[in-house]
Formats: C-alpha cells, structure tokens, sequence
C-alpha cells in the first residue's frame, strides 16, 4: 500500500501480513515520487496471490486511494468513461474528502456529502451516478486497501436510476428552429441529429467514408469527444452503437451539397470541425430567439425518438435506430410517451370489433 506523508511530501510503501503485524521489513519509507513507490512496490509484491489482503488502512488517506482507483479505472474502461468518471471525482469527490484518512470517514461523514450534493441543480440519475461512483471507490478500498466497511453502503443512497421526464421538441417546433440557423455547417449538424437521431458525439466523429449519398446511408462505428484540449475518436458507446442508419432524401442532399462545396475535406477528415460549446450555446440562443422552449443537444436525440414514436415504430425499430444496447433502455426513457400509442390501440381494436358486428 501506497502512503503519502503530507509533512514531508514523501511516500511510504507499507506491507504487512495481518492487522495485527507491524510492517515488516518490506517496508520503506521516504520515497521522494509516487512512481518510485509504485515501482517498489511492484518489485516486492505478489500480484498473482491475495497475500496482501491483510493490509490495513490505518494511515491511508483517501487521496491515495482515490488516487489508485483512478489508475485502474484508467486503463480498464473506456476513455469517455473515464473522462466522466476523473470529471466527478474531481468536482465533487476528491474536495470533499481530500486530507483524510480512511479510517476516519464514517457513514455520516457521506450522509453530509450526500445531503450536499442534493442541494446542487443536478438530476437524481447523475446524482446518482455519482453516488455510485464514491461507493465504487471505497469497494476498491475494501478489496485493495484493507478497508472493512463500505462507509457510502451504511449511508444509503440518493438519487434515482429513473431516468428524468425528457425533453423534446414536435416537429413543428424543430421547424421552428431550424429556420433560424443559416450557417451550412450548423443547419446541417441540427438536422442530423435531429432526422437521425445519433449522439453529438457521433455526428462531431463523421467523416466522408462514412456516408454513401447513393444509398441513403450513414455508418455509424466511432465517436468524437475533447479531452484536455485534445480531440479524441473513439469506439461509440456500446456495441449496438455500432450501426448503419438510412436517412431521407432532403437530408441526403444537404450532406452531398455541403461536401460538394467543402472539397477540403478530405474522405478520412472529420466532417465538423466545431465545438459542442458552440453548438449548444447556438442552440440555447436561437430557442430563446424563437421563443421555444429550452432543451439540450441531446434532447434532439429524443426529439427524433418521440417524432418515431407518433409514426407507430415499433420499440425494437428504435431501439436499433438509437443504438441502445438493450430494448428495455429504449422503454425505461421512452415509456411515458407511449400511453397516448395505447389509446390509439384501443380506438383501432373498437373499430375492428364494430366491423367485426356489421359483418
């Protein structure tokens, strides 16, 4: 186990066999870098075995093992997952925690950190989500620092999977909105979000290689996010993102007039050199300006979702177009737009049964 020494800004690597053993003589102490002390400790420890699991957390502060859990997590999920996870443990975990030991953080000291976190204006999934995530990061202390108890276990939980009543605009209102964009550039990235119903991050990953104008088709197979003032392309959210979308022949033609009048491009380039910034701020002017109501670029994702939902597609259609990894995420967000689809239903199945009487 790795051990900062806030006097001396030193680190110490300690080792000991079981809570009762002092550390033996495996142990050292002033280690001027956090990689020497990693080094060190990978030269002397077993990795294959669990012969450290006695270790305990006497003098562990939880920026160490915040510290280690981001190190893992690092190089074990996928980079726009981790780029969430480093934002929350950032802005919301390491400051309130920072300059702790382990051992003195308690279920009340969460509670009051849980109770902080519910006053800010976040939704109750992501307040959720970031409740799991410090869970997540003291079950990493149990199973590598030696702690016994999960303090955010005994605590309880805030927020909600549910996810919250979406936002979205008919049609009608997207037209609205639409008329007011004049750039090429943006006209063209609402309407794909808008028509298609991809990710921001799908449509910002777009090259030329992927659209076929002849076919009337988009493949889907990466996505786009900045990251330390770097542009990263990446794989999509999950394997189901992984899709080939059709698209309607008015969208087809913006697309094939813009590269025709953007020859700078090349096939492999990215199609939409912009910021999500700009877009949104674009998008948050504009609705204020056509006196609609205030949604979010990913709204226009469920936009296209309830546009499909009026048209009588099927949820397994949708779920396909959106690239959810599973139907029922498709019917969790999308199931309190489908009441008014069931009294359709039953208006059909009273015409059918009235016919069915005349005959």
């Amino acid at each position: 186990m790795i051990v900062r020494n806030e006097k001396t800004k030193t680190y110490s690597v300690i080792i000991s066999s079981n809570e009762n053993d002092e550390t033996n003589n495996l142990s050292r102490d002033g280690i001027k870098t956090r990689q020497d002390a990693r080094n060190y400790e990978l030269s002397i420890t077993d990795f294959g075995n669990n012969s450290n699991s006695g270790i305990i957390c006497q003098n562990a502060y939880f920026d160490d093992l915040i510290e280690a859990f981001a190190d893992d997590k690092q190089t074990r999920v996928r980079q726009s997952t981790y780029i969430s996870y480093e934002v929350a443990l950032n802005r919301f975990i390491r400051p309130a925690f920072s300059g702790k030991k382990l051992n003195e953080i308690g279920p009340a000291d969460i509670r009051a950190w849980q109770n902080g976190m519910m006053k800010l204006d976040y939704s109750p999934r992501y307040l959720r989500k970031v409740d799991s995530l410090l869970a997540s990061v003291f079950k990493y202390g149990i199973r590598f620092f030696g702690m016994r108890v999960n303090p955010s276990k005994l605590a309880g939980s805030i927020g909600s999977n549910v996810s919250r009543k979406i936002s979205f605009w008919t049609i009608d209102e997207f037209s609205t909105f639409i008329g007011y964009i004049k750039e090429p550039r943006q006209h063209l990235i609402y309407n794909m979000l808008y028509w298609t119903g991809m990710r921001i991050g799908e449509v910002l990953a777009l090259t030329p290689a992927d659209i076929c104008c002849e076919e009337q088709r988009i493949t889907v197979n990466k996505t786009y996010h900045r990251y330390h003032k770097q542009d990263i392309i990446s794989p999509p959210k999950t394997k189901k993102s992984n899709r080939t979308l059709y698209i309607h022949k008015a969208l087809t033609s913006e697309i094939k007039t813009f590269l025709s009048e953007n020859p700078q491009i090349g096939e492999h380039d990215r199609i939409f050199t912009v910021s999500f910034d700009s877009l949104r701020d674009k998008l948050e002017r504009t609705a204020r300006t056509a006196g609609l109501k205030r949604i979010k670029i990913h709204d226009l994702r469920h936009s296209h979702a309830s546009l499909l939902i009026s048209m009588n597609v099927t949820p397994l259609m949708i779920s396909e177009r959106l690239g959810h990894e599973k139907v029922e995420t498709t019917l969790n967000i999308y199931s309190h737009l489908y009441p008014d689809m069931q009294r359709k239903l039953t208006e059909a199945l009273e015409d059918e049964y009235e016919r069915m009487l005349r005959r």
